[in-house]
């Protein structure tokens, strides 16, 4: 496979992670009913909610497509020390200002861990990600770096039980399933520490398949190009499209039925066939092209960086679980200022890195 082929694969992945990262940020600011939703309009707050949330499902799935798509560069201690300096390391560094936030918090019970010592409450807050609205992600996808040398041996395995762990993660609320109890709030930390950790094992658990369909997506892509015609690649988004307008539906009249990530499932599967499908389209729009690998390049620095500008631009503080603006307009307003000011302060600090001359600046700042 030539270089000019291979940057040509590559291009519809990062138009994939481009559409994950904005999807994640939407959710964030326009579809989240839990922060308050459209006042006034409860449809319509369902229905954004529904939309724009869930979006950790396609970068779950595009991570799963990576990691199968490079596995002949693969070396597992080469691997794990990329994964160090390039996930853990940002993760460690963006976390030093919600940790600061959360333990100087006045709030009583601003994290679980506020009665232990200042030491031990950051240790465990960058251990469980309970800092921010996105950190619990860090903890769980580590589970599947540690675990990559079973995920290739065991993936034929994996691929032929696909069906039976998809049907685990639809039937499964992630946001409910592991509810924090009086229990464990009252219990010493230890037990708080266990509980996190138990947490994580379970959303390690429920994206596995999703991780998994990723990884099966990457190996049978040419088979799948030539069994998903047009028509079976409209079907995929209608049921995408269903399972969106049955929840809107149940869910208005008080009724749960599985989950969000249900949708965004068959939707990730049809967005990577199509995105490598009309790549070429992609890649002959040089000015539209350019964008979205632009924000492909910085999506990890923006899935670190957003909920702190989100929480700055909103309340003029340093908020770790924002609240809603109050219409629909100022929150598409507040979207595009979430992703244009990331982007933003990532450009400039990773500017000041290369003035400081950082060779890698992906490990202090995620980009």
């Amino acid at each position: 496979m030539s270089t000019e082929t291979q940057l040509q694969t590559l291009n519809f992945v990062n138009v994939f992670r481009s559409a994950a990262i904005i999807w994640i940020v939407a959710g964030h600011t326009i579809g989240n009913t839990v922060l308050g939703g459209v006042p006034g309009h409860p449809l319509l707050s369902t229905m954004l909610y529904e939309i724009f949330s869930w979006g950790t499902t396609l970068f779950v799935f595009i991570a799963g497509y990576l990691f199968e798509y490079l596995l002949p560069k693969y070396e597992y201690k080469k691997y794990l020390k990329k994964k160090w300096l390039n996930v853990i390391s940002p993760y460690l560094i963006w976390s030093i200002p919600g940790i600061i936030a959360l333990i100087h918090s006045s709030a009583p019970n601003a994290h679980l861990f506020k009665s232990a010592s200042l030491l031990e409450q950051a240790i465990y807050l960058c251990l469980t990600g309970g800092f921010c609205i996105t950190s619990w992600f860090i903890p769980m996808i580590s589970i599947f770096f540690l675990c990559a040398p079973l995920l290739i041996k065991y993936r034929q395995s994996l691929y032929l039980f696909l069906p039976v762990l998809l049907l685990y993660t639809v039937s499964v609320d992630r946001i409910t399933f592991f509810p924090l109890s009086e229990d464990i709030i009252l219990s010493s930390n230890p037990i708080k520490l266990l509980f996190c950790f138990a947490q994580t094992l379970f959303y390690a658990s429920f994206f596995l398949s999703i991780y998994v369909l990723g990884m099966f997506c990457a190996q049978y892509r040419q088979r799948l190009q030539l069994f998903m015609t047009r028509g079976k690649m409209a079907v995929l988004l209608c049921i995408a499209i269903f399972f969106m307008v049955l929840r809107i539906i149940l869910t208005t009249q008080g009724i749960h039925f599985s989950n969000g990530d249900t949708a965004k499932i068959f939707l990730s599967v049809f967005l990577i066939l199509w995105l490598d499908r009309t790549d070429y389209w992609f890649i002959s729009h040089a000015g539209l092209n350019k964008v979205l690998n632009f924000i492909s390049q910085y999506s990890f620095g923006i899935f670190f960086v957003h909920p702190y500008i989100l929480s700055l631009l909103l309340c003029g503080k340093l908020r770790l679980t924002p609240f809603r603006p109050s219409s629909l307009p100022v929150q598409i307003m507040t979207f595009i200022a979430v992703l244009g000011l990331s982007l933003f302060v990532l450009y400039i600090l990773k500017l000041i890195l290369i003035k400081l001359h950082v060779k890698n600046t992906r490990c202090f700042i995620g980009v």
